[in-house]
């Protein structure tokens, strides 16, 4: 089926199986913790666990909740049997994350409704803060053009006090504009941020509007870290604020040197941050410089 016009992204999010494997799990946890929940309550001498949670449960009642609770984990299933390629099913830590989505809906259904809602409500604001976070980051699309940068006006080329006024335009985005560098050589810095497992499929929801344009195990995204000279470089603001900012955080200048090449890895390797640099080249008055970038998300001429 079609995506909604305003939702171009939920192609690339429903053929993730990370999604459809977490919410098949967490629905028959839920259903499981219901029928439980119920179950202990018609234990002798637990009748008091109902009055002090307040919420006494019935079996008809947890019966029904537990019925159509497994009827939307039915449907998860079968999202994930025609949704994601059939070779995705056997990514490594499906099964695992699948069972962790199972033990917390189990919780959240076994326990008061004071207890299991703040399970959600946390992983709600997981999302929006990862919304926000890659607000200013473009998802990744394959190789193709990155960046222009056409120097305006050189001063003192070659020589020490060397002055350049350039613009530098994005192909995602409108970039920074006039920018003045204290280098007649320059190349250009690219950032990557890589999420693995659960958090490819958070990732890709939380960027429905503009997603990668397929689906893959790892969901990718980048931005232009700044321009790098010979000595010296010049970074550009990091988007998005501190969501991400603390995650694989690299030091203020690693890969930020001409070739340079630097990368890190937090939450046990589910996230990872790259950053890489090109190689020098002159800047010489009305030569617009292009960039691209690689599969690597590595830049270049």
């Amino acid at each position: 089926m079609a995506s909604e016009p305003g939702f171009p992204g939920l192609g690339s999010a429903a053929a993730n199986p990370w999604l459809w494997a977490g919410l098949a799990a967490f629905f028959l946890g839920l259903a499981l913790g219901q029928l439980l929940g119920a179950l202990l309550r018609q234990q002798p001498g637990r009748a008091g666990l109902a009055a002090r949670t307040g919420r006494p449960r019935s079996w008809k009642g947890a019966s029904v909740r537990a019925l159509l609770l497994a009827s939307l984990a039915l449907l998860a299933v079968t999202a994930l049997l025609v949704l994601p390629a059939p070779a995705s099913l056997s990514w490594s830590g499906l099964l695992a994350w699948s069972g962790l989505a199972l033990a917390l809906g189990g919780l959240a259904g076994l326990l008061p409704l004071p207890v299991g809602l703040p399970l959600i409500a946390l992983a709600l604001a997981s999302g929006l803060a990862l919304r926000s976070g890659l607000s200013g980051w473009t998802a990744w699309e394959g190789p193709g053009p990155l960046a222009r940068l056409l120097p305006i006006e050189v001063a003192n080329a070659g020589r020490p006090g060397s002055l350049v006024r350039a613009e530098l335009e994005l192909v995602a985005g409108r970039g920074p504009g006039l920018i003045e560098l204290s280098f007649d050589s320059a190349g250009l810095a690219v950032e990557a941020l890589e999420f693995r497992g659960p958090l490819s499929a958070l990732a890709l929801l939380s960027r429905l509007d503009r997603p990668p344009s397929d689906s893959a195990e790892v969901a990718r995204f980048y931005r232009v870290a700044g321009l790098v000279g010979p000595a010296q470089s010049v970074e550009l603001p990091l988007p998005g604020g501190w969501p991400l900012s603390i995650l694989a955080r690299l030091g203020p200048q690693e890969g930020l040197a001409p070739g340079a090449r630097s990368e890190k890895a937090s939450l046990g390797g589910l996230v990872m941050r790259r950053r890489a640099a090109s190689a020098l080249r002159a800047l010489e008055p009305l030569l617009s410089l292009s960039f691209s970038i690689d599969a690597n998300l590595v830049p270049g001429p």
